[in-house]
């Protein structure tokens, strides 16, 4: 099984959702929750669409906080002039059942994708989140 990540909409308030991130890398997994604004989202998600017409410069989705509440930042760059594309991917998360201060658990790794299997993410994003329910995935590989 190729690795992945899972963004899914699991609870929506009106302008908020929260999102659980899960990765998948051969036997071992993450997860987290982040609460972020459906506008902003599915802006992300439009931008991100667009950014694999001119991948010149990185592009950065972020949603939720590097903080205590939660958060999965997507980091895409161009590699080379073949245009293989990495994508660093950041979970942060806290222990619902400690109380403040406890620990933050966080994950990070990196993984090869296509411009293919990014433009399918981005437009299943936008559409979960429009929704306010829905996933995307988005596979790669370890270099």
């Amino acid at each position: 099984m190729p690795p992945f990540l899972l963004l899914k909409i699991v609870y929506d308030d009106d302008d908020l959702i929260e999102i659980e991130s899960r990765l998948v890398v051969g036997d071992w997994s993450g997860r987290s929750l982040a609460y972020a604004s459906a506008m902003l989202a599915k802006e992300n998600a439009e931008s991100l669409a667009k950014w694999i017409l001119k991948t010149n410069s990185p592009f950065v989705l972020e949603l939720g906080g590097n903080d205590a509440t939660g958060w999965v930042c997507l980091r895409f760059r161009k590699v080379d002039n073949a245009g293989h594309i990495l994508c660093y991917i950041q979970l942060a998360d806290r222990d619902m059942n400690q109380r403040a201060g406890g620990e933050v658990s966080r994950l990070a790794i990196e993984m090869q994708v296509d411009l293919g299997q990014i433009e399918r993410f981005a437009l299943a994003l936008k559409t979960a989140v429009s929704a306010h329910r829905g996933e995307a995935l988005l596979q790669g590989r370890i270099r």
